[in-house]
């Protein structure tokens, strides 16, 4: 029995509903869709929630309208009671909700029982806090309050903060403070002098963040994904060994190279390692007069899928166990940073969109010219 209809003897039947009900029947058995009411042969139907990444990108290129609530309260029961109810999707909001990392899993997993596709806004752009969403279930990531290259420009240059994002303003700006006082300087001689430039970075780059205690040491382990980082008691000595095969080398290049992953690798502070990293990566390059490398935005998931796979090396691989990623990607970044016009503002913005440098990894691929050189740091 799939249907019943009922008429008291004192009403005729009607013809034309019982074929429409029997034709939306056919149709949900025959696409595993369900119809809404008074849905006539033709109209749209109500698909189920997409289950998968994968799923979730076919559909929005299939051009389907998701319907989705955003929740709040803090209680993950509420997710599964949105999700039974029809949505196909269920925003857990940690921007202006109440949920921490215990009630995110709870949520995740009750939004997926439900039916629909958990999703999530986080407090900020840190991929630290995308990452451990991403580990927790989550389908879909929104970003507060990102907007346009625009933005950048007036912190940087009009020395303007964006309203309601005092603290981004302040990173901007303080990693363009950074990079331009580090022109000046050589590369460093020391283990200890090192160190000491990393510290003095990150106390710069997220000076307004203090509940990050900028350029202090890491009393926590922290971690990206499936990606840990060495735990505090090992970060001195870590970063020591470091610089000593980062000085062994005299290829600039090399050093660079070497700079970056071993600090990427260590992630010696709470926040903003990543900065911190590219700022001692270019001191080498600029040092010896080269080009200073720029990781496009279009480019990024290029850029940490190479250093995931050099830091997931194992110990049995060969000598520079994965590295050809990593050369690669620093090849294609090499060769987007020397053919960057930079001479003017309205050169370089011109530049950035012809090659689509400032799209989302999703959204457009890196465009340059001609054939891209290769870097070898051999």
């Amino acid at each position: 029995m799939r249907a019943m209809l009922y008429y008291p003897m004192s009403s005729g039947r009607s013809m034309p509903e019982i074929l429409r009900l029997t034709k939306a029947l056919q149709t949900a058995d025959k696409h595993h869709i369900a119809t809404p009411a008074n849905w006539e042969p033709g109209d749209k139907v109500i698909v189920p929630a997409p289950k998968t990444p994968k799923e979730i990108e076919k559909r929005m290129q299939e051009g389907y309208t998701a319907l989705g609530i955003t929740i709040t309260m803090g209680a993950p029961a509420a997710g599964k009671v949105c999700a039974v109810a029809g949505c196909d999707f269920v925003m857990v909001d940690n921007q202006h909700g109440d949920f921490d990392d215990a009630s995110n899993q709870a949520a995740f997993d009750a939004i997926a029982l439900g039916g629909a596709m958990p999703a999530i806004r986080v407090q900020q752009n840190d991929y630290y806090t995308i990452g451990r969403a991403l580990d927790r279930g989550a389908l879909g990531i929104v970003v507060p309050m990102v907007n346009s290259a625009e933005e950048a420009r007036e912190v940087v240059l009009e020395n303007r903060t964006i309203e309601y994002r005092e603290d981004d303003s302040h990173d901007i700006r303080g990693t363009f403070d950074a990079i331009l006082g580090s022109r000046t300087l050589a590369f460093p001689t020391s283990a200890a002098a090192f160190k000491s430039q990393l510290a003095a970075w990150n106390r710069q780059v997220i000076f307004a963040r203090a509940s990050k205690s900028p350029g202090e040491w890491k009393q926590k382990a922290n971690r990206f994904g499936d990606t840990y980082f060495v735990v505090p008691e090992l970060v001195h000595g870590t970063l020591d060994k470091g610089y000593e095969v980062i000085a062994s080398t005299s290829d600039p290049a090399i050093r660079a190279a070497l700079a970056m992953f071993v600090v990427a690798e260590v992630h010696p502070f709470s926040d903003g390692n990543g900065r911190t990293a590219r700022l001692m990566m270019n001191l080498a390059l600029s040092a010896a007069g080269l080009t200073r490398l720029i990781i496009p935005t279009v480019y990024r998931d290029d850029y940490f899928s190479a250093l995931h796979a050099l830091s997931h090396s194992q110990a049995d691989e060969p000598p520079f166990p994965r590295i050809e990623p990593y050369l690669v990607m620093l090849n294609r970044t090499a060769v987007f940073s020397r053919w960057l016009d930079c001479s003017s503002e309205a050169r370089m913005l011109s530049a950035l969109e012809a090659s689509q440098a400032l799209k989302q990894p999703t959204q457009g691929k890196l465009t340059l010219p001609r054939p891209p050189e290769r870097y070898n740091p051999a």
